[in-house]
């Protein structure tokens, strides 16, 4: 058997860090929407190997370092499934280290393929958990529209969807981890960013 399905980026309409957590978590409060730039991830029985991940990136680690390869583990794992064998294909459109959630989108399509492949029929409570075990982005990814995100970004509400509407995103040339883009955000809510008219031409700069 085989499954293809599309895995599609995120962007956080707003993003206000409220805590952290002791284990460093950061504590949020925001409106996540899912967009059309989506990768691709494709998911079948292999007999070759109990986990075997493919992707069209030769920079994309295809060992247990790769997002979908966790949550393959994760969903087998919390479904009881002993010895499987399944190949996992990713084709990547998302662009990468840009904070869109690629690879969180890639869990979370297998996590949702594999569901469908072995007729788990798990809940929405123990969805959202196995992805909760990969990332924080992965339980919204798995569900997808618009939500507002709370907690370390798993406690999730669903919206009314937006307008259809034409969406601008612009990428610095060089990678940008979440993490440093969480920090710059921190540094603003600490007082410690520039001026307003400072800032935007910082960020003009860089993009």
């Amino acid at each position: 058997m085989k499954l293809t399905v599309n895995a599609p980026a995120k962007i956080n309409l707003t993003l206000d860090i409220i805590g952290r957590r002791n284990d460093g978590y950061h504590l949020v409060k925001m409106l996540m929407q899912s967009v059309d730039v989506c990768d691709t991830v494709t998911v079948w029985d292999n007999a070759d190997s109990p986990i075997q991940v493919f992707c069209n990136r030769e920079e994309i680690p295809v060992s247990e370092a790769n997002t979908a390869y966790r949550a393959a583990q994760a969903f087998f794992e919390a479904a009881k499934i002993e010895n499987p064998c399944i190949g996992i294909k990713i084709k990547k459109r998302i662009p990468m280290a840009a904070g869109l959630a690629g690879g969180s989108a890639d869990a979370a399509a297998v996590i949702v393929a594999l569901d469908r492949m072995f007729e788990t029929r798990l809940s929405e409570a123990e969805l959202t958990d196995i992805g909760e075990r990969v990332g924080a982005d992965v339980p919204f990814c798995i569900f997808g529209g618009t939500m507002l995100a709370e907690g370390i970004g798993t406690i999730l509400t669903p919206l009314p969807d937006l307008p259809d509407c034409y969406i601008v995103l612009s990428k610095p040339k060089f990678p940008f981890p979440p993490k440093r883009l969480t920090l710059w955000r921190i540094s603003i809510c600490c007082g410690k960013a520039l001026k307003p008219t400072t800032q935007w031409k910082r960020c003009a700069t860089a993009i």
